[in-house]
């Protein structure tokens, strides 16, 4: 199945249906029952953001932030190639709240790959991307 962006998805609400209310700092946050998830990757969810390309071999440099508020823990994780995040290899790296990781890859396994967050609650609302490397 390919989804095109920004096409709304079953388990994504139109807008107007989630009851918001303010918490104590005066944020808007889905009430609880509301069943409001919005974990997104540069704005999309559900691997609608459009795919990223790369050529096997080539530098490529990864920026990770975390931003917004409540459960803000985040493991973004890399299928099929690793990248290289303070002297290790791996797949997987751990960020906190308003944190900021800068991590390098050099692709070497060509094929259409999933990147998301490892954290259950964040896969079930949306938190996935794929990314694409050509031979």
């Amino acid at each position: 199945m390919r989804c095109e962006p920004y096409q709304l998805l079953p388990l994504v609400q139109p807008p107007g249906s989630v009851a918001l209310a303010e918490d104590q700092a005066g944020v808007l946050v889905g009430q609880a029952g509301s069943d409001f998830q919005m974990q997104t990757i540069n704005g999309m969810q559900y691997a609608n953001l459009p795919m990223m390309i790369m050529k096997k071999g080539d530098r490529v440099r990864w920026y990770l932030v975390t931003i917004g508020f409540g459960f803000n823990f985040h493991t973004p994780h890399w299928h099929g190639n690793v990248i290289l995040n303070d002297g290790k290899r791996t797949d997987v790296v751990a960020l906190s709240p308003a944190q900021m990781v800068t991590t390098d890859m050099v692709p070497d396994d060509p094929g259409i790959w999933l990147f998301h967050c490892h954290v259950s609650d964040h896969m079930d609302g949306g938190m996935i991307a794929r990314y694409q490397v050509l031979k």
